[in-house]
Parts: structure tokens; sequence; C-alpha cells
């Protein structure tokens, strides 16, 4: 297919069907031609549960419904917990950052595991002076007081150059050391939309491993923008594509980028915090909402999983992300990271139809 057949193909979220040969890994080619099929594919877990004083039991609930922590982490295993903490514009971080109730739940479980946890975040946050200040602010860092957690801000480390396997856009992230050398790595986000990658989960919460240094030093490094004016850039020089056809197209570049971002440090396992959420422009602030999940979904929520784009693929339906918004997925697909279809993934749990949580789009107009 010529450029524009692949561009337009892109926009309506079937890139993998659209990317150019060499990416059609073996994976993604079975995935495409057994679309119908019933498989023992990756394992889902989602769990409901009433009050926001029950997280940290929900999160060990829904941990056992996929088979328990000890099959993933040994005794001794350097684990590195990576929640979701950005800005909170005029104060509220509620529904914007991961909840530290549904952290202790991670903690606990890592340790009851035997193994060492590390909390790891890189903040844009500037309002609290560093990530550290944000953290103490929500009451993050007495949780990780409490379960001996470590502490780490990602803004503060030399970053290490990491090859990206198959790369879409990146063929290589200066990735923050503790993400890198550790033995296990969890990512923590909350479920919500987003202005730009169409929404935020498991992969896209990766961004804040990148290296503030590096991405962004003029800046002091806190928005990453290096990330973002790379990503295009690497999107017009491989396809030749201007920047009115790339916003055209709604951002595809950083959806491109997540996907090879997920595939630099592969995650072990995603939990999902649905205590809260954020819809529309999220998560600028200018335009964002609260989602009261309990309200939408009949009770709060979270996911977990082994695989990060199975994980993702079903927070994206429960908020009813369309298709055409979808394609970090789709990259992530086509470079083998896991199966975005409902059909071959293993749901433990609730039934998906009885607890969606539908969401406004956070999709500029270009979308």
């Amino acid at each position: 297919m010529d450029r524009r057949e692949f561009l337009k193909a892109c926009a309506g979220g079937l890139c993998v069907a659209a990317l150019p040969p060499r990416w059609q890994t073996p994976a993604a080619a079975r995935a495409a031609g057994n679309a119908g099929a019933t498989l023992a594919g990756p394992m889902v877990g989602v769990h409901r549960f009433g009050e926001v004083s029950e997280a940290r039991g929900a999160v060990q609930a829904v941990l056992e419904k996929i088979g328990g922590l000890e099959r993933i982490i040994r005794k001794g295993d350097r684990v590195v917990i990576k929640p979701n903490l950005v800005n909170c514009a005029g104060g509220r971080w509620v529904g914007r950052v991961t909840q530290p109730t549904v952290m202790e739940g991670v903690l606990q479980a890592v340790v009851e595991c035997g193994g060492r946890p590390v909390v790891a975040e890189g903040t844009c946050e500037e309002l609290y002076g560093t990530t550290v200040g944000f953290a103490r602010e929500i009451g993050l860092m007495d949780v990780c007081k409490r379960y001996g957690a470590e502490f780490i801000d990602i803004n503060a480390e030399e970053p290490r150059a990491v090859t990206v396997p198959r790369p879409v856009l990146w063929p290589r992230f200066h990735l923050t050391p503790t993400v890198v050398e550790c033995d296990r790595f969890i990512s923590v986000p909350v479920m919500k939309t987003h202005y730009n990658a169409g929404f935020t989960l498991g992969m896209k919460n990766l961004v804040g491993t990148l290296s503030a240094q590096h991405y962004a030093p003029e800046r002091g490094g806190w928005d990453r923008q290096g990330f973002h004016e790379g990503s295009r850039e690497l999107w017009q020089h491989r396809y030749g594509v201007g920047p009115g056809e790339t916003e055209a197209l709604g951002s595809l570049q950083i959806r491109a980028a997540v996907a090879d971002l997920a595939s630099a440090r592969p995650i072990d396992l995603v939990v999902v915090d649905g205590i809260y959420g954020e819809e529309r422009q999220s998560p600028t602030g200018g335009a964002a909402d609260l989602v009261g999940i309990k309200e939408r979904a009949g009770s709060y929520l979270v996911l977990a999983g082994t695989n990060c784009v199975a994980v993702d693929a079903v927070g994206a339906h429960l908020m009813r992300i369309p298709p055409e918004h979808r394609q970090q997925l789709d990259f992530a697909e086509a470079k083998g990271l896991g199966t975005a279809d409902l059909k071959q993934i293993r749901f433990v749990g609730e039934r998906l139809e009885d607890v969606a949580v539908p969401m406004r789009s956070g999709i500029l107009s270009q979308g």
C-alpha cells in the first residue's frame, strides 16, 4: 500500500494489518489469523469492591485470581513498582494519580512473597517541588515506610541507554537504571483517557521511567518534552509525514512510541487502579473531569495481569475507548508483546459488561 493508504489504515485502528512486512512478527500474524479462535491466552483478573478502604484487600483478591505473586516473584527479588503520579493542577490529585491504598495492596503482596519493594517515579509535578515532595503530600511516603519500601525519584538518576527490540520509532531509550536493573517490574496505573495517547494504562505509565535529564534537561526534565518532540520527528523521518498530517491522525507517533517503550523494559505485572479516573483532556487539567468509577461501573475496580497488552486491552474496553484511539495496542501487538483480542484473553472475576466504565474521549478535535 502507498503512504496515504498506510496512514488511513493506521487512523482506522488497523495498525497491525497496515504495518510493513518487516514488522509482522509471527505472534502478530498468528493473532490476526486466529481472531475468532478460543485459545488459552493471557489471563486478566477483574475484581470489584464497594469502599475505598477495601482497596488493599481488593488488590490481594485480584492477584489471587490470576494465580498469586508467588509464580512471578522469588524471595530476594528487587521489585520495582511504578505508580502514576502526574501534575495536580489546582491541587486536585484524586483521580489523576494512583491511590496510596492500591499501592499498599501491591506492596503488601510483594513483601509477603519475600520481594524487596522499591517504589520509583519521576513526576512532572511542580507544585510540591520534587517527586518526593508530591509523594509525601498524597501519603505515599507513609505507605512506603510501613512496608520498608525504598522510594526513588527517577528524575534524580543518571540515565542508561536501552536498545528497543523491533522498533516502530525509537531504536533506543534512556531509562532510569532502577527500572532497567530490577528483577521484576510492576506498573500500577490509573484508568484514564489521555488527550494525546488515547488512554493511559499499564504501557503509557512507562513514560515516567524515561530519564528526565535526557529528555528535557533545559526545563529540569519534568515534562519529558524531548520524548514527545522526538516521537514526532522520528515519525516524520520514517514515513515522510508532515506535522499537519500527523496531528490529523490523532498523534499516532506517541502511540507507536508507547509500544516501543513497553518493549524496552517489559512489564512483569500490571495492577490497574479503578477507584477514580479522569476523562476528556487528561492529564492537562484544563478540561479534565473526575470520573466516579463506582457511580458508572456500580463499584470500584482493580484489574491485574502479567501481560501488559491484554490488561490494557481489557481496560480500554471497559472505558469504551473507540478502536480508532487504541493504536498503542495495535502497535504493541504487532511487535509481539501480546494480544489485544478479547476472544483470546482469559477473564477471571467479573463479567466485563457488568463493570463497564464509559469515559468521554480525551482526544482533541482532530482525533
